[in-house]
C-alpha cells in the first residue's frame, strides 16, 4: 500500500509525463501529451 508521501503511479502514462517533467521542466503540455500519447486534455 502506497503511503501519502510516496503516491502509487496509477500508469505507464502518468510515469511517462512525470520522468519528462523531471528531464525538461520547460516542456509543454502538448510535448509531453505527444510523447505520452495522450489526449491534451488528460496532460492537464
Amino acid at each position: 500500500m502506497a503511503s501519502p508521501m510516496h503516491p502509487k503511479i496509477e500508469n505507464d502514462e502518468t510515469l511517462v509525463i512525470l520522468r519528462e517533467i523531471s528531464a525538461n521542466p520547460r516542456a509543454t503540455q502538448r510535448q509531453m501529451s505527444a510523447l505520452a500519447g495522450v489526449s491534451l486534455a488528460k496532460v492537464n
